[in-house]
């Protein structure tokens, strides 16, 4: 989504300021939750956190979260309304986004989990894991 088309009516002035300097090319990626979920989620990704995006066997996205917002507004504006007549208003901002496919597998072996460990949604990392996962991810980097 570009910035100027939908964000600046529905976010903070200074949110807009951040994620216009974060993403030059005016492109911006976001990702919604249910505001039910808020207090799972929007506690524990905060920014700089490293997400990753997961279809079947594979990870084949993934970046760190820039910003977050609440935002009802912003979510109709993006998505409308889900059949629950409900906003997806929990909104993530994502940036440095790489496509790279790998699998899940090699993931859960490098944290020391069972290779056939089917995480899906959001899953927060203990300390330890993020620091592992994040060794992982700058090596695939390095490599691109």
């Amino acid at each position: 989504t570009h910035l100027a088309e939908v964000f600046r009516p529905h976010v903070e002035p200074m949110l807009y300021e951040r994620l216009e300097a974060a993403c030059p090319s005016g492109a911006v990626f976001v990702w919604g939750s249910k505001s039910e979920r808020t207090h799972q989620t929007y506690k524990v990704l905060g920014r700089d956190s490293l997400f990753l995006f997961r279809r079947g066997a594979n990870v084949y996205k993934f970046g760190i979260v820039l910003e977050k917002a609440e935002s009802p507004a912003l979510a109709q504006a993006l998505w409308g309304f889900d059949a629950d007549g409900v906003p997806w208003s929990t909104i993530y901002f994502f940036g440095r986004i790489r496509d790279k496919l790998l699998p899940a597998a090699k993931i859960n072996q490098h944290l020391g989990r069972s290779t056939n460990d089917h995480w899906q949604g959001l899953v927060v990392l203990t300390m330890r894991e993020s620091e592992k996962v994040d060794n992982f991810f700058q090596k695939q980097l390095a490599e691109l």
